[in-house]
């Protein structure tokens, strides 16, 4: 509104209001006097009002706030609310004047939770109403812990705690979040297994997140990203599930094989052949080897030969169990 045209908005007033007998209860004389059309006025943050003041002359009113920081005023009487507080705003036309009580209303938050436990992983939608509809911000005091988005959408990260602060208007709302240690527990406490077989640990964790294995002698048995235990040799080893610094642990024992022959001793001719058959209670194929091949031979699958005279033992041998089978060479 211009100059120009709030004088001619303010006569026109002067007209209506001289053509009623009105109460003025600050009128200074019968032809001198200035009122608000209201004397108290609420507003939230942002808003803004006009103000109408009625004066008994045409002179352009003069608008004053007394605390700019609660409430501003313009030249044309338009106020601003800014924070939450009170404001007296003074109209002067000439020697007159009144005043207009200005309240910002504090912004208030309503939060649907206010605290929070969640596993790692995990996520929670924070909504935030206000009191009078504006815009809010989230943050995080702890953002390892967990994160926040702009919508309110809460992470967890980590274990530990953090607060969430909303934010609206200079008013803030918190919300405490926790984000739980998991819980972790494995199908088998101990396995016994020979070499070269498998198995695969089904863990239970409350978390989202998956665990990771790790074998504490790989030389005894080595553990995948799955779980899945590979024994390498006859020895104990521990392996060690964990998830956020939360562990459980299974022992893996490789035991040693038992081995039987057919035979223990056998006799043999030059040129003859004979085949040794061992049994291995872990179900893998053993090695043979002979201490003398100038005497005898022994094949992967423990067939023997006879080259000439004398006496030499085939050995036959998994995973460090090794048994001896006498052979003796005669003409």
């Amino acid at each position: 509104m211009t100059a120009k045209k709030f004088k001619v908005f303010f006569l026109s007033l002067i007209l209506i209001f001289t053509c009623t007998t009105p109460i003025l209860p600050n009128q200074a004389s019968a032809s001198s006097f200035i009122i608000m059309l209201r004397q108290d006025v609420s507003l939230n943050i942002g808003e803004d009002y006009q103000l109408i003041p009625l004066a008994s002359t045409i002179n352009i009113p003069q608008f004053k706030s007394s605390n700019t920081k609660v409430a501003t005023v313009s030249a044309l009487g338009k106020v601003v609310a800014k924070k939450p507080g009170t404001a007296k705003i003074t109209v002067t036309v000439g020697k007159e004047n009144a005043t207009c009580q200005i309240t910002v209303k504090e912004t208030k938050i309503a939060l649907n939770s206010q605290k929070v436990s969640l596993e790692n992983g995990e996520t929670f939608r924070l909504s935030a109403t206000t009191s009078d509809g504006s815009f809010v911000t989230y943050k995080s005091s702890k953002k390892s812990v967990a994160i926040v988005d702009d919508t309110g959408l809460i992470t967890a990260m980590k274990p530990g705690t953090t607060t969430i602060t909303v934010s609206a208007n200079g008013t803030k709302s918190l919300c405490n979040i926790t984000v739980k240690k998991p819980t972790i527990k494995l199908d088998r406490a101990s396995i016994k297994v020979f070499r070269g077989q498998s198995y695969t640990l089904t863990a239970s964790v409350s978390s989202r997140i998956p665990p990771t294995y790790k074998s504490n002698k790989k030389s005894v048995a080595i553990v995948d990203s799955n779980g899945t235990i590979t024994a390498m040799k006859h020895g104990d080893a521990t392996i060690t599930a964990t998830v956020d610094g939360v562990s459980t642990t299974c022992i893996v024992t490789v035991k040693q094989p038992e081995i039987s022959l057919n035979q223990y001793e056998i006799h043999m001719k030059k040129g003859e052949r004979k085949t040794l058959y061992a049994t291995v209670s872990s179900g893998n194929t053993p090695v043979f080897t002979t201490s003398n091949s100038n005497v005898i031979t022994v094949d992967k699958s423990g067939k023997i030969s006879a080259i000439k005279k004398g006496t030499a033992y085939v050995y036959c041998q998994e995973d460090g169990v090794k048994v001896k089978c006498k052979v003796i060479v005669s003409e």
